[in-house]
């Protein structure tokens, strides 16, 4: 890989899971002023790199040919019930390929972000703060507290964020948003459930954050999510509601009645206090949110 010098102001930028929904809008944003280079695997194409994160002489391959300032880590299995089924796999990418990425990051002297979730908490008191205690009760929550984990314990304190999210939706991509506008246009039933609580997140919006936090050098943990906390079906009448889809089509549905393979966190979300204080860029609600997503 051969790259020209960046200017003094220029900030080099690793970007590992650039064709995701987060990935493709972090991309453009950072690419405006900063020097980036974006992998994936799953998806790629002529822009990214291709980066199994599993493979530790690939990923050590990638920093040492570029150097980053900053490197962040989106690449995850994030199919819940995928990870319940598939252990292995999910503990070698969310677990074992985190560890790679910090290993390098620290030994090219990197900052890194990783991007967590609100499945790292149980779900009994949310939506929770920056330094309430997990507690998984998924398999792919437990690899998401695994990872946060092992970015804590190899790189220094001054050289990690963790980024928290919940429930990303954007166009383009599979997301409960999507899933309900694609099946109430089918005139197809959708169940929703009444009693599962999550803070949507608009993707754009996540991303504009993040560059921020990776510009500003900050460390920490961050909750970075939508402004409200809704349960799912109440989210799903007010998607409906907003692109004139048949509301009639979705039924209220509990866990107890329809139970998924993996456990979610009943009553979960977060809240963003710490990041608003911080931020310049502004968290959005969930109408603020599905307008701009209508609009985009």
């Amino acid at each position: 890989m051969s790259l020209s010098i960046p200017p003094k102001n220029n900030m080099r930028i690793l970007l590992i899971g650039a064709s995701g929904q987060v990935g493709k809008p972090l991309m453009a944003s950072l690419r405006e002023k900063h020097t980036v280079i974006g992998t994936g695997f799953s998806k790629t194409s002529a822009n990214l790199t291709k980066l199994d994160i599993r493979d530790n002489d690939a990923v050590r391959t990638v920093f040492s040919d570029f150097l980053p300032d900053v490197a962040i880590l989106l690449s995850a299995l994030t199919d819940v019930d995928y990870c319940e089924d598939h252990q292995d796999e999910a503990y070698n990418i969310n677990v074992t390929g985190t560890k790679n990425v910090a290993e390098c990051a620290m030994s090219c002297g990197s900052r890194l972000i990783y991007f967590s979730t609100d499945y790292i908490f149980d779900g009994k008191n949310g939506p929770y703060k920056e330094d309430d205690v997990p507690n998984p009760i998924s398999y792919y929550g437990f690899t998401k507290l695994g990872g946060e984990k092992m970015v804590q314990s190899v790189l220094d304190k001054k050289s990690w964020a963790i980024v928290r999210t919940a429930v990303v939706f954007s166009y383009g991509h599979r997301n409960f948003t999507t899933y309900l506008i694609d099946n109430l246009s089918r005139g197809e039933v959708v169940r929703a459930y009444t009693d599962q609580f999550n803070s949507p997140t608009y993707a754009p919006n996540l991303a504009e954050a993040v560059a921020e936090i990776a510009v500003k050098k900050l460390s920490g943990v961050y909750n970075v999510a939508g402004k409200d906390v809704i349960d799912r079906y109440s989210y799903a009448l007010k998607v409906a509601k907003a692109f004139g889809l048949p509301a009639n089509l979705i039924k209220p549905s509990t866990t107890a009645e329809f139970p998924q393979k993996a456990k979610r966190p009943p009553r979960a979300g977060l809240i963003i206090k710490k990041a608003e204080s911080i931020l310049q860029t502004a968290l959005l609600t969930l109408n603020e949110s599905i307008k701009q997503f209508k609009n985009a």
